[in-house]
């Protein structure tokens, strides 16, 4: 059942949303789930995915790719909420750390059993990417998961990890240099690109010969989504398209781009490139 922020709770006393209770439930950025959640969302927008769906909370990999590069995101933080707060919401007496906190850094759980079937065949690193976000705030007044620029990136790929159920913040620095979120969002984007290489299955059901229209025939015969990426899956089930591979575009649209009759989600694009 998907539900809307304002839809109303019926048979309780009052006026009460789904709105109230996310706020009640997940308003707290800090907490080790919801920051989680948090992460993963954010991660995903960085890297173009289409986040507009819902989360699939039993997926083998955190994010899949229109080209199904899978891809685990993990976070951490120097603060969690309950160094903050007592089981009644107190603020708890905090002392104040500093860099040498980094050291107790640890990410977990990279190794896992599969997790859609039982007694599946996927053991041990499952996703293809692993990104490790991890918010660097030391002042815990100052904490603000909002603001991207508290944040570190750790881009691994499934090779680089090895079989390995855990790393710390320490070695991961050792194997790759902390990232901004404006660099995770290019590395990324080029990592799962290089990833996904000839993967794609999205044009295999679909006969070539006939041009869908003059509309959606762009600058050197790119030709991208109306709506998403799932949206564009059923224009080529359902129309004949000339070309005869896909490639992928990452890049934002140029002006004249924008002046064209197709909507531009500003996520993912797949493009068809007439021989």
């Amino acid at each position: 059942m998907r539900v809307s922020p304002n839809d109303q709770i019926k048979g309780l006393n009052g006026h009460f949303s789904v709105l109230d209770f996310w706020q009640w439930a997940f308003a707290d950025l800090c907490d080790d789930d919801i920051k989680g959640w948090y992460a993963e969302w954010l991660v995903g927008n960085l890297l173009g995915l289409f986040m507009g769906g819902r989360r699939i909370s039993w997926a083998n990999s955190d994010l899949i790719s229109p080209g199904k590069v899978r891809i685990e995101v993990k976070a951490s933080s120097f603060w969690q909420s309950w160094k903050l707060l007592d089981e009644f919401g107190k603020d708890r007496e905090v002392k104040s750390i500093d860099e040498t906190a980094r050291k107790r850094v640890r990410f977990a759980g990279l190794n896992a059993g599969d997790a859609v079937e039982i007694a599946g065949p996927i053991t041990g690193n499952k996703s293809d990417l692993y990104v490790f976000a991890f918010q660097n705030q030391l002042d815990h007044a100052a904490w603000n998961a909002l603001d991207l620029t508290q944040w570190e990136f750790y881009l691994l790929t499934k090779e680089q990890l090895a079989g390995k159920t855990s790393i710390s913040l320490t070695n991961l620095a050792a194997l790759c240099p902390a990232m901004t979120a404006d660099e995770l969002r290019t590395a990324g984007r080029n990592a799962i690109r290089e990833k996904e290489g000839d993967r794609c299955d999205l044009l295999e059901t679909t006969t070539y010969g006939q041009r869908l229209s003059s509309s959606v025939f762009l600058k050197d015969g790119v030709l991208t989504s109306t709506e998403d990426s799932e949206r564009f899956a059923e224009m080529l089930a359902e129309h004949h398209v000339v070309g005869s591979r896909v490639v992928r575009s990452y890049e934002e649209p140029e002006e004249w781009f924008r002046t064209l009759p197709i909507h531009y989600s500003g996520t993912y694009c797949r493009a068809v490139i007439p021989e």
